[in-house]
């Protein structure tokens, strides 16, 4: 199936490294999440510190790029 779509004209194969962190968007989002929330810092509860990460996810925007794609997105956290 994945070799007949390959040869349609407007269908792009796309190579990403098998262990590629650096380009996976999420984990720009939670590097940020863990700087801004739970960085240095003892969490004797973490249902306070859950509901910090949320707001803050919740209030935050991220620049996301891929592929010449640039775009600001909001992640939704419940």
């Amino acid at each position: 199936m994945a070799q007949q779509a390959l040869v349609e004209p407007h269908i792009e194969a796309i190579h990403f490294p098998g262990y590629s962190p650096e380009l996976d968007p999420q984990e720009h989002v939670w590097k940020n999440g863990r700087s801004a929330v739970t960085h240095n810092r003892f969490i004797p509860r973490i249902e306070p510190v859950t509901k910090e990460l949320v707001d803050y996810l919740n209030a935050t925007t991220f620049p996301y790029s891929l592929l010449n794609f640039t775009e600001q997105v909001r992640v939704l956290a419940v």
